[in-house]
């Protein structure tokens, strides 16, 4: 059988009950867990606390894989030479203690410096671990965090320093945000309309999660959002009514105490097309599940 997927970044279980989004819940939907090894602590450029919440890239290698990231030390972001990557994984508690010094740290940092280091965006391929993709060779992905090049996601791209307020750089990156939304949901809807011998195809979309945190204040924008992705979720169901639909996100979102804006949820969402009785499955359960469809 044909297995689509469509991963939406931040995906929330909540609003599509509430707004009754009956194509992104398709015949059976719920929450999924996010294991622990894919939560990490971050801060915003608009919250003084830190947070502790799902990361994107981890949540994706799990998905993609079928393996939490402490099974090989994934880290997404690399070194740009290799040894120091080796060495970052390869660290001993000895080393671990010394770094606690501020000589040694200056010494690192004066390596770094010297060598112009940078890190970069890792990808699965970094790690030679299988994916969702080594399952068929007739499979296509489409913006996939970890896996195409230059994915779009993980990020709003513009540097709120650079505008004159903060509103004016919210409204600037809801803009761009929406359009990329629209170009990726073209060249999916192309695909399909030409592309018919596939297997396994898995698009991302990464527009919820920006509109979610900057706009959760803002529920009637949010409906609008959503009810454009559920529209464009009725277009791909439509096309595609023999094959195997599974919609999926990395998290959801919640409210940020104190503030009009929005954060990780510590839960993710999913839907399918046939009715399998799923019960609180774990993110990295959909490996499995989808070799089972590709099989059928």
């Amino acid at each position: 059988m044909k297995c689509a997927i469509l991963a939406f970044d931040a995906l929330e279980y909540n609003f599509v009950k509430l707004f009754q989004l009956t194509n992104l819940k398709q015949k059976e939907f719920g929450k999924v867990r996010i294991p622990q090894e894919c939560f990490v602590k971050v801060k915003t450029d608009y919250y003084e606390e830190n947070l502790f919440e799902p990361q994107t890239p981890l949540v994706w290698f799990s998905f993609l894989t079928g393996k939490k990231p402490t099974e090989i030390n994934f880290n997404p972001l690399r070194w740009e030479i290799d040894l120091f990557n080796i060495l970052s994984i390869k660290t001993t508690w000895i080393q671990k203690f010394l770094r606690k010094f501020n000589s040694v740290r200056k010494l690192e940092d004066k390596i770094i410096d010297s060598l112009n280091l940078k890190k970069k965006r890792s990808r699965i391929s970094d790690y030679c671990v299988p994916t969702i993709f080594n399952l068929t060779e007739k499979s296509y992905a489409f913006n996939v965090p970890l896996y195409s090049e230059n994915w779009h996601g993980w990020g709003y791209g513009l540097d709120p320093k650079g505008f004159t307020s903060f509103k004016e750089f919210i409204n600037a990156v809801l803009r761009s945000q929406l359009a990329e939304f629209n170009r990726e949901k073209e060249n999916v809807l192309q695909f399909l309309g030409k592309k018919k011998d596939w297997e396994l195809f898995m698009a991302y979309f990464y527009i919820l999660d920006v509109y979610g945190e900057l706009c959760f204040s803002k529920p009637s924008l949010l409906s609008q959002i959503y009810s454009m992705v559920d529209d464009f979720v009725y277009k791909i169901r439509n096309r595609l009514e023999d094959a195997f639909i599974l919609i999926v996100s990395d998290h959801g979102v919640e409210p940020l105490p104190n503030t009009p804006f929005g954060r990780h949820s510590q839960y993710a969402f999913y839907s399918t097309n046939l009715k399998l009785g799923l019960k609180n499955p774990e993110i990295t359960d959909f490996y499995y599940l989808i070799k089972k469809i590709l099989s059928i």
